[in-house]
């Protein structure tokens, strides 16, 4: 992974920003203030724009997003996502440890660099929450780099979810997918967590089931603040 200068991030930030508060009403709170330096950011995932909002978030520093491979296929989307500094996640079996290294390189630069996971592992509607199973990569990631992990809980109404289907095509074959992407002018409301640190929760010495519970006990933070978000729907 080349690093590029951190400007064309802050470029991206704000055509980002600004686009997403013309589309929707982003509204954000946070339980308490978050600690300086590295971090792990862990979120839901009802629709594929979840990462879009904490890209452009008011706190201080960088933003990194593991994004699929097949996406950095077309143009544009590589430009931007590359000059910003954004994680390319080989979704091949064997090969998600490259995505854990480039997001170590990340956290140990200079300044305040956290790392955007979807703890679910993929897009999941409220009304599939029973089904999901926490994701153990955060965990890992924050254990390995020794930094805390904020859970973030994101909510839009449920009416306000619209289906679409899409077809792209990657390594020469066509595919088609259904995505769920929020409806124009949609309040969006963000609310962020008390930062954890796993390291001095789990342990050096955990095994993978403590991994597994831990992370199920951070998916349940990231539900918990789900739900306050949606109190005023």
């Amino acid at each position: 992974m080349k690093i590029y200068d951190p400007a064309y991030y802050r470029i991206l930030k704000m055509g980002l920003w600004s686009y997403l508060n013309f589309y929707m009403k982003l509204d954000y709170s946070k339980e308490e203030a978050l600690p300086r330096g590295p971090k792990v950011l862990v979120v839901n995932h009802p629709t594929v724009w979840d990462a879009f909002p904490i890209l452009t978030w008011r706190e201080k520093g960088f933003v990194h997003v593991t994004v699929e491979d097949q996406i950095w296929s077309y143009t544009l989307p590589r430009l931007a996502f590359s000059l910003s500094n954004q994680i390319k996640l080989f979704v091949e079996p064997g090969k998600g440890r490259s995505a854990i290294n480039d997001a170590l390189r990340l956290l140990a630069m200079p300044g305040d660099h956290s790392i955007l996971f979807s703890i679910e592992g993929g897009q999941t509607l409220p009304e599939k929450r029973d089904e999901a199973r926490a994701r153990r990569g955060a965990i890992l990631l924050a254990m390995e780099a020794g930094c805390p992990i904020v859970p973030i809980g994101v909510h839009l109404p449920r009416r306000n979810i619209l289906r679409k289907e899409f077809s792209y095509r990657y390594r020469g074959k066509t595919y088609i997918d259904v995505s769920w992407v929020p409806r124009f002018r949609t309040p969006y409301s963000v609310r962020i967590g008390k930062a954890r640190r796993p390291l001095d929760e789990l342990g050096r010495g955990a095994d993978k089931e403590a991994y597994q519970a831990y992370a199920d006990s951070i998916l349940a933070d990231v539900y918990r603040l789900a739900d306050w978000a949606g109190e005023a729907d």
